[in-house]
């Protein structure tokens, strides 16, 4: 092996051909020397990038493990460790809490500084505030828990890697997330809910999501292909979500299909004959309005698509949902200035009797698996309907609607019964 000086780093020929250089970087958390490799095909190649190796060390301008900063090995870990196993909406996500709230609360904190009374500190801030939105108020306990999930792999690689020491996250605290109580239509709420969808363009995918219990990105994801109407069934594949993306030429969204939120998303759902009849009808209506639309229908082969057949996006589609709800009395307008707030007597007028404002588009998942309790459906059938991983999430969730169910269900054993 030939030296360069000491200190400075060697060069070697391989057996197999190759140049290596090798230079001392540093040092590992137990005090071991730590070594940059460099291989490449000539002497003359490797020895140039040895070169510049070792002046970066000597202007103390190399970067490695020991002087890399928090936010710049949770990008290097975003877009090395976590990029190729995670959806995209997710990795949408993570790229959001690192640009919008930990860039600008880490700054050039070193990784190897960062310690837990940081780290807790930071939670608790953004638990009082510090929305992107400028909305008053701290992140959901959701939010929060994403943000300590994503913190938590990437220092967990940290360790692996051995450039810490530990897992500072382990002794972090993050509010616990609190499932919100369930909000369920009563029947004569779904009834009406039922009555006024019909009269709207896309009531119908109330009416689906009422009979099947799919999540909203699911129904939107819907194409034609996915609907088999001689043997009568949906098939899960996909998801629609608008995506947010930021880069030099600013910020720009766009609705992507992404699969389903987990494997067991992925699935078959019986269809009974009225649901089929109703989608039968919708085809016709839609295939009438691409002869209005004539040479501007872009087809793209989705059920539920504007008058052009572009997709919805959820946000969308929540607005035309929020429509429905107003006419059925589910939910009030909510006044936007104060004079419209004294002209509405917004202040004394009570909410209708039986309703309350939380009557969003997964109210209609979890009134379609109330129901399907109520009226006998076993347990892990509505668990593999609902897409859910396994029987006891359909029975943590749902549990509410069982007393009678089972009652009636002791009842089947009564002939057993003898004195």
């Amino acid at each position: 092996m030939g030296k360069r000086g000491q200190n400075e780093g060697t060069i070697r020929k391989r057996k197999d051909g190759r140049w290596e250089a090798r230079a001392l970087i540093g040092r590992t958390i137990d005090g071991k020397p730590k070594f940059k490799y460099i291989y490449r095909k000539t002497r003359a190649e490797v020895s140039a990038e040895l070169s510049k190796v070792l002046a970066e060390l000597a202007e103390d301008s190399y970067i490695n493990e020991t002087n890399i900063t928090f936010v710049g090995w949770l990008k290097t870990w975003l877009e090395t460790y976590a990029k190729p196993s995670i959806k995209l909406s997710t990795y949408t996500s993570y790229e959001t809490y690192i640009r919008g709230h930990i860039t600008p609360y880490f700054c050039n904190i070193k990784l190897k500084d960062l310690n837990a009374k940081i780290l807790q500190d930071f939670f608790n801030t953004k638990l009082t505030g510090g929305r992107l939105d400028n909305k008053e108020g701290g992140l959901s306990d959701k939010t929060l828990k994403n943000l300590y999930n994503m913190i938590h792999a990437s220092l967990k690689q940290a360790y692996l890697n051995e450039m810490i020491k530990k897992n500072i996250c382990e002794f972090v605290k993050v509010p616990k997330v609190y499932r919100k109580e369930m909000r369920v239509l009563s029947r004569e709420e779904q009834n009406k809910l039922i009555s006024v969808s019909r009269s709207h363009r896309l009531g119908i995918v109330v009416i689906l999501d009422l009979f099947t219990g799919m999540r909203l990105g699911e129904i939107l994801a819907l194409r034609w292909n996915d609907i088999d109407f001689e043997n009568k069934f949906i098939s899960v594949k996909n998801t629609i979500k608008r995506l947010t993306t930021h880069n030099a030429n600013g910020t720009k969204t766009e609705i992507i299909l992404d699969t389903p939120k987990t494997d067991n998303s992925f699935r078959i759902i019986p269809l009974i004959d009225e649901m089929i009849l109703e989608l039968t009808n919708h085809k016709k209506s839609q295939n009438e309005e691409k002869k209005l639309s004539g040479s501007a229908y872009n087809n793209k082969g989705f059920l539920f698509c504007n008058e052009i057949g572009e997709p919805y996006d959820q946000k969308t589609f929540k607005n035309y949902y929020n429509k429905i709800l107003l006419e059925c009395g589910l939910i009030q307008s909510k006044p936007k200035t104060i004079r419209d707030k004294i002209k509405k007597g917004f202040k004394t007028k009570p909410t209708p009797k039986g309703t309350t404002p939380n009557v969003t588009f997964h109210t209609l998942r979890h009134t379609f698996a109330t129901r399907a309790i109520e009226q006998g459906m076993d347990i892990l059938v509505l668990s593999k309907i609902l897409g859910h991983s396994d029987p006891s999430t359909t029975l943590n969730k749902y549990g509410h609607a069982l007393p009678n169910h089972k009652k009636d269900n002791m009842e089947k054993i009564r002939e057993l019964y003898f004195v």
